[in-house]
């Protein structure tokens, strides 16, 4: 019993250094630099089988006590991540292995865009992730014409 609390409290200190010293490195870059930095790297990381396994079995959330149906769609938990993270949707495989239920992509602006976000929203049926900035980018362009 000694042995297993004593391993516990090694590999708490030994996550804690780590992280601290991660977070010093990365904090001498920009963040919009270090944010594509570990995205990628964590899109590299998925894309080998058993580490995204691993990812998945860590950090996905599996209770059928926090899935909910709103609207007619269904989500495996009410955890979701905002607009601004995932602009451009480079990571929408990841951000799901992490255990987000959903996942906005993109940002809305004054600026007018053409919808580009078919393929990515039919790759939504696949997985699950429910995206809706093709929606919000389509409703404030509307609301700035009318006013």
């Amino acid at each position: 019993m000694q042995l297993n609390s004593s391993l516990r409290l090694q590999t708490y200190l030994c996550r804690a250094m780590m992280y601290r010293l991660l977070r010093t490195v990365l904090f001498y870059f920009p963040p919009e630099a270090v944010h594509y930095f570990s995205m990628n790297w964590l899109k590299r990381l998925c894309s080998i089988s058993w580490i995204k396994k691993w990812l998945q079995q860590t950090y996905g959330v599996t209770n059928p006590a926090l899935a909910k149906k709103v609207f007619g769609l269904s989500f495996t938990n009410p955890v979701g991540l905002g607009a601004g993270f995932d602009k451009n949707a480079l990571y929408l495989h990841e951000l799901e292995v992490l255990g987000f239920g959903a996942v906005e992509i993109g940002t809305v602006t004054h600026l007018p865009k053409r919808a580009t976000l078919s393929h990515v929203y039919l790759d939504s049926q696949k997985t699950g992730l429910l995206l809706i900035e093709w929606v919000l980018t389509m409703t404030a362009l509307m609301l700035l014409q009318t006013a």
